[in-house]
């Protein structure tokens, strides 16, 4: 996902959301704008108390996926 808002302060927020197990920085699209790949705890959507918390702040989402994995990759992911 991307998110418009400071940096330090974004993964700070996130990182308190007991739902949010894995944060890991993406990508720097401009001073304000970075990316973001978020995991949750197995069989929660985050989505919503994630979208509340960073409009709370006056931060952005400018771009926001869900991605599932699938069992091919969970075997892949095991026989490495």
């Amino acid at each position: 996902m991307k998110i418009k808002g400071p940096k330090e302060k974004v993964l700070e927020a996130l990182k308190n959301l007991d739902e949010i197990v894995k944060i890991e920085e993406k990508d720097k699209e401009s001073d304000e704008i970075f990316g973001y790949s978020i995991e949750a705890k197995e069989g929660i959507d985050v989505r919503e108390k994630l979208s509340t918390t960073l409009m709370n702040n006056n931060w952005s989402i400018l771009e926001f996926s869900k991605k599932t994995i699938s069992l091919e990759d969970v075997f892949k992911e095991l026989t490495k």
